[in-house]
């Protein structure tokens, strides 16, 4: 018995050691905000779900966790369904589509979108992937 209790001792602190060393778990997509600006790349200003059609870049700030290095984000733009001033519909149209590496650990990531002129109004939607899978979605209204 006195041997078997070293023993004991050395494979829990082994097996505290493992548990510790996977505590972090998954990389994961935390959150999706919509943001009229972006400070240091994370911190999100106003965050909202209505942006003027004035408001150029957009931004979509979004929280990691337990990224590896080999881990890839991609953000996908959408207007659902809008309208530009000269009545111009675009519905279900795909506008963008950013790759991102963000690296190991934790944080947050601005996709930004650039239009350069008065955004048609009305609703639209980034989707972000983790490893080509469709993990948040974060839907927004542009306008006047």
């Amino acid at each position: 018995m006195k041997r078997l209790f070293p023993i004991l001792l050395v494979v829990m602190a082994l097996t505290a050691a493992v548990l510790a060393c996977s505590a972090g778990g998954p990389p994961t997509v935390t959150k999706v905000e919509m943001c009229e600006d972006v400070v240091d790349n994370s911190e999100c200003v106003n965050p909202t779900t209505t942006i003027s059609s004035s408001q150029d870049p957009l931004h979509a700030l979004v929280s990691i966790s337990n990224f590896t290095a080999e881990n890839q984000l991609q953000a996908k733009w959408y207007a659902v369904d809008a309208v530009d001033a000269a009545g111009t519909p675009y519905t279900d149209e795909e506008i963008t589509v950013t790759d991102h590496t963000p690296g190991e650990g934790s944080g947050t990531i601005d996709f930004t979108l650039e239009y350069g002129d008065i955004w048609p109004t009305g609703s639209y939607k980034v989707e972000i992937y983790l490893d080509g899978t469709l993990t948040q979605t974060a839907e927004f209204e542009i306008v006047p």
